[in-house]
């Protein structure tokens, strides 16, 4: 039978093990739990935890990022900017199409004019070489700039679900949940750590009594 994706389904990994945590349910509460600890409790050390301790970590750390917007995310966007200046960015992706459009082309006459046998093959071939290194490197430096470009947008769309969210969260909001949370693992020093989108990372404790057998 198939199990029900929950919001966390996919997301939960345990802190000491690496092993992705499933849930379970005892009457109606929900814990997630740490797959070998469940086979070999020596295996590993992490214990079950409730679902709601992880939804209650993650209301407290939006509310942080909320009062602490200006001070954590602007800055952290401001610096991004600079380091990839969108501008750049652009300009970039011209002068790098343009490389390769350049390099493509003196292939295709190369390759043409060796069909008419105007080259030795030795020369022919280490002249491909040269320029098939060339392209791969040029292609190299595109898909670099292409992932820059990729955080600043990973960047501005936690900032956006942040600034227009709820002041306050008095129940976990799927939508921006799903939006900026990649992964959660929970450590043995009784810590939830938020991965998040654009790679900002934040930690939460947990109370000790929530994490049971």
């Amino acid at each position: 039978m198939e199990r029900q994706k929950r919001l966390l389904s996919d997301k939960v990994y345990c802190g000491e093990c690496g092993t992705k945590m499933r849930y379970k349910t005892r009457g109606e509460t929900v814990y997630w739990v740490c797959q070998l600890h469940v086979k070999e409790k020596d295996a590993c050390s992490i214990k079950e935890i409730n679902e709601n301790v992880i939804y209650e970590a993650f209301m407290r750390m939006y509310h942080k990022l909320k009062i602490n917007y200006n001070k954590v995310l602007v800055p952290a966007q401001q610096q991004m900017e600079l380091l990839y200046h969108n501008d750049e960015l652009h300009t970039g992706k011209i002068e790098t199409d343009k490389k390769i459009m350049q390099i493509q082309k003196q292939i295709q006459v190369l390759n043409r004019l060796q069909s008419q046998r105007h080259f030795e093959s030795a020369v022919f071939m280490e002249k491909i070489r040269e320029l098939t290194e060339q392209l791969k490197t040029v292609q190299k430096t595109d898909a670099r700039k292409f992932q820059e470009n990729k955080v600043l947008n990973k960047i501005r769309t936690l900032m956006i679900s942040i600034e227009k969210g709820p002041e306050r969260m008095e129940s976990i909001s799927e939508p921006i949940f799903q939006k900026i949370v990649e992964k959660i693992v929970i450590t043995e020093e009784q810590t939830i750590v938020f991965y998040l989108m654009a790679g900002f990372q934040f930690e939460e404790r947990m109370v000790l009594e929530e994490c049971t057998v």
